[in-house]
Formats: structure tokens, sequence, C-alpha cells
């Protein structure tokens, strides 16, 4: 599981202007279940993306594709985890992974 970090390098006005690409960026990642929750930063300096995807690699090729790093708006940290524990409910989030909580 990965926690995608995303701070903004430009101003909002310019942000907002990339806002709709980016949107659409997050619906085809969330159709084909790899982005569980995504949303702004309080105060809105970036966002914040929880993702269920196999490998940091997978993650890297995932984030290039935004059109706020492709057009130098925004860049990204990402924090992988091992998911432990978790609501019941959960574990469809989950991919088949040594050390991931069975149920």
């Amino acid at each position: 599981m990965f926690i995608i970090l995303l701070s903004y390098k430009q101003s909002l006005s310019v942000v907002d202007t990339f806002l709709a690409g980016h949107n659409a960026y997050l619906q085809k990642y969330y159709k084909s279940g790899t982005f569980i929750c995504s949303g702004p930063q309080v105060p809105r300096e970036g966002g914040v993306i929880l993702c269920s995807a196999g490998t940091v690699d997978e993650v890297h090729h995932i984030v290039s594709e935004d059109p706020f790093v492709s057009n130098g708006v925004a860049e990204y940290s990402i924090l992988e985890f091992r998911v432990a524990d978790y609501l019941p409910g959960f574990e469809k989030f989950l991919l088949p992974a040594a050390g991931n909580k069975t149920v």
C-alpha cells in the first residue's frame, strides 16, 4: 500500500488551470481500482492519494501520468507501508502480498 503526497510548486491559480486534467487522471485510477481515496491537504498546499499498487516502480509510473507533474505544477513523494490491521471490509482494497493481514 502506498500514500502519495502531492506538494504544489505553483500558485493555486496555476494549479487550478490543470485541475480538470488531474481529476480525469484520478478517475482513470479509481476505475482500475488502484486509487482508494484522495483529496486536498488542509490547508490546500497539495494533496494525498491512498494507492493500492504492486510495486513502488508502478506508483512512480502512475504519478508520472498526472498533468500536475508533467506540467511542473506539483511534485510527489511516495510512502510505502505494509498494512498490518484494518477495519472489516477494507480487505477488498488489499493486494495479495506477503505480510499483509489475512482474513
